[in-house]
């Protein structure tokens, strides 16, 4: 994924990261998260095809729908993305 070597959105989720109340990622959007380290000894989802690069980057890779570590809820994929927005609207 070309995304994952944009150096510039790395480090501007490093940064931004520290002051967001909540972080989020669905479907393989983990591995930006993962590539910044930001998840790192955390559990997080994503995209069953995806889980090895994202487990490569140090993360706990499970196969749950939807998954909360901390601030940050990650969604398996783009239909587990609604469960997730569902699960932040309940914790608004």
């Amino acid at each position: 994924m070309q995304v994952l070597s944009d150096q510039a959105l790395i480090d501007w989720l490093r940064a931004a990261a520290p002051n967001c109340k909540w972080t989020a990622s669905v479907c393989t959007g983990a591995g930006l998260y993962g590539a910044a380290g930001l998840l790192e000894g955390k559990a997080a989802t994503t995209h069953w095809a995806f889980r090895d690069n994202v487990r490569a980057m140090g993360v706990e890779v499970v196969g749950d729908r939807v998954v909360w570590q901390g601030n940050h809820v990650s969604g398996a994929g783009v239909s587990a993305g609604i469960d997730m927005a569902l699960s932040l609207t309940d914790r608004r």
